[in-house]
């Protein structure tokens, strides 16, 4: 053990004496008075855990005059930084002022560094800290935290291989196992923090190209689609390069534009051809009933919506579905390339022809793009803005493979998310007869059988509380991945994690929606993992589907916009039941889904 190190720290000064704590002395200042332990306990107050470092201790006069009384440690902890209730020295040392918890972590975490540095963590007291401040008149209070358990890297791939289908599934398995926030240290993919916790991917995502800007989108999540759309694009880049997409292409998703009569009458125009696709098939079925995968369907649907609104094309049906069936394969693919460590595609690999003929079909989209390069019409639309826009990092405008790139991620994530909230949103109308009788009472009131106006969409309450519930229940996007640029602490101050620069954040919002404690009965009125929709007739928690902060979705408001108002169309049109009400199998790729789960439809009534 090096003995100046530990000198210099008091948790590690406080491992090497292991002696009994001798008092801090009086002061002006009214100091706090430590006791005389022997024993390590597992919440001792500030002064008793003094004692055991040889600290001294103060309270600042300012600390009284406030005339706080008590309250939640989250604003006791505020109050303390701003008024610096407390003071510290080691022997001999000169009064040093301690600002609240972060101060603390920070000690904390460079005593574990030096605890692991010199192999001390087997024979360490547990050193994970908060600050708790009593402000009735008692002392403060310092409560040690259990250290964030660590899962073995080797059962921890070995189940996860299991779950290549479905990493929510292998998620949500894991964190019922080892609870909202644990470890994992992959050779691989070095120190992973898994965390469901709505206060650390908040932080992360607000100081992602934002705010401290101390995180950054991890490599690991753009892996497996970097194969097909590369690392540089709006979705995967990140610092100015992002920041020069952004602004080519917000402008196009502006609420103006998106809550607009003239939009919803151009979703309507493209759904409504599609739903007169599945009347001529409900009329040719048996028995006037149709069994459809609301997914699927939709996928197709949507996947027009992104080609004629982004790009200002049109496809014929059979190219359509072709375009489809090749987005379909590859998001299929996705977490196998996503596991794949090396940088060449599994489309290489003999056998592999169906997922090879699905990156050519859809890198075909460069023929859309040139096409539009060398016409003499430039509609106002995003591929106009993106052949226009010039890199201000070049001085050029994006060459050929990074605006196929950007065309690409565009067209994935523009129509995979959307449709698959709306297969959810129909499957848990289907399963949810009593609520989708009331979507439709509340449509033949406000709107009756027209195309709804976009004031009249804004109106249908029913439509945006099964949009919620269903964004919160399956959000399309469920898996964010953060990487932490230096060392810091994050999550409740009740129970921080010290993270390392470096740390991959992996937040799965399945499991963060579904919070019992947070969206249960005492919180909402209704248990965490059902179905309702009323959840969001009153005050409901913040939650994350669409990112926050200047990362969150530039498309979240069309998104929304689309699945109300598919919603509303298919309800003026089919009645809908479910073809099964046993649990669901759950799915995951790109978005989480069900497996092959179908609902019956029906041309409704006059």
């Amino acid at each position: 053990m090096n003995v100046s190190a530990a000198s210099r720290c008091p948790f590690l000064r406080a491992q090497q004496q292991q002696s009994e704590a001798r008092p801090a002395p009086q002061s002006e200042d009214t100091p706090a008075k430590t006791t005389r332990r022997t024993t390590p306990n597992p919440s001792p107050s500030l002064v008793e855990l003094a004692g055991q470092m040889g600290l001294e201790l103060q309270r600042g006069p300012s600390f009284w005059r406030t005339g706080w009384s008590e309250t939640k440690i989250e604003k006791a902890i505020e109050l303390a930084n701003t008024h610096q209730p407390l003071r510290m020295r080691l022997p001999g040392g000169e009064w040093q002022p301690v600002a609240g918890l972060d101060e603390l972590n920070q000690m904390v975490a460079e005593a574990r560094r030096e605890l692991k540095q010199e192999q001390w963590a087997e024979q360490g007291q547990k050193l994970g800290v908060q600050a708790a401040l009593s402000l009735a008149g008692q002392p403060a209070v310092l409560a040690a935290i259990p250290d964030t358990p660590q899962v073995g890297a080797i059962s921890f791939a070995l189940r996860a291989m299991k779950f290549t289908d479905s990493p929510a599934a292998f998620l949500r398995e894991a964190h019922a196992k080892h609870g909202p926030s644990f470890t994992v240290d992959l050779p691989t993919k070095g120190h992973l923090l898994f965390d469901t916790r709505q206060d650390v991917l908040r932080q992360a995502l607000l100081n992602t190209d934002a705010g401290e800007d101390n995180w950054k989108k991890s490599e690991m999540q753009g892996h497996g689609a970097s194969f097909l759309i590369g690392k540089k694009n709006m979705f995967l880049s990140g610092g100015e390069d992002w920041k020069f997409i952004q602004e080519t292409l917000r402008p196009h998703l502006s609420g103006k534009i998106v809550h607009s009569d003239a939009m919803v009458g151009k979703l309507s125009q493209i759904f409504d051809r599609h739903i007169e696709d599945l009347k001529a098939r409900v009329a040719a079925s048996p028995d006037g009933e149709l069994e459809i995968n609301p997914r699927q369907e939709m996928q197709k649907a949507v996947l027009d919506v992104a080609l004629q609104v982004f790009l200002g094309s049109q496809l014929g049906d059979d190219e359509l579905s072709k375009m489809q069936k090749a987005f379909s394969t590859q998001i299929e693919w996705l977490t196998k390339e996503s596991l794949n460590p090396t940088g060449i595609s599994l489309s290489k690999l003999p056998g592999m022809g169906e997922l090879r003929n699905a990156y050519k079909t859809l890198n075909g989209v460069d023929t859309l793009i040139e096409a539009r390069r060398h016409s003499q019409e430039r509609p106002s639309d995003m591929l106009t803005g993106l052949i226009e826009a010039v890199d201000p990092s070049t001085g050029q405008p994006m060459d050929a493979e990074r605006l196929r790139h950007e065309v690409l991620s565009l067209l994935e994530a523009g129509h995979e998310t959307t449709a698959t909230l709306m297969g959810w949103s129909l499957l848990m109308l289907a399963r949810n007869p009593q609520e989708y009788a009331r979507l439709q009472q509340e449509i033949d009131a406000k709107v009756s059988a027209r195309v709804p106006t976009v004031k009249e969409l804004g109106s249908l309450k029913q439509a945006d509380n099964v949009t919620d519930e269903s964004l919160r229940l399956y959000p399309p996007f469920y898996l964010f991945m953060r990487e932490a640029k230096e060392d810091m602490t994050v999550g409740p101050a009740e129970k921080p994690v010290h993270i390392e620069k470096g740390t991959t954040l992996v937040t799965n919002l399945y499991v963060n929606q579904r919070d019992e404690q947070v969206w249960g009965v005492d919180a909402t009125g209704y248990p965490a993992n059902e179905f309702h929709p009323d959840r969001f007739n009153g005050t409901t928690p913040a939650m994350s589907p669409f990112g926050v902060g200047k990362r969150s979705c530039i498309g979240q408001a069309l998104g929304r916009l689309e699945n109300n108002l598919m919603m509303c169309r298919f309800a003026q049109t089919f009645d809908l039941s479910a073809t099964s009400q046993a649990p669901i199998e759950l799915g995951s790729d790109l978005s989480v889904h069900s497996h092959d789960e179908t609902v019956k439809i029906r041309l409704r009534k006059s």
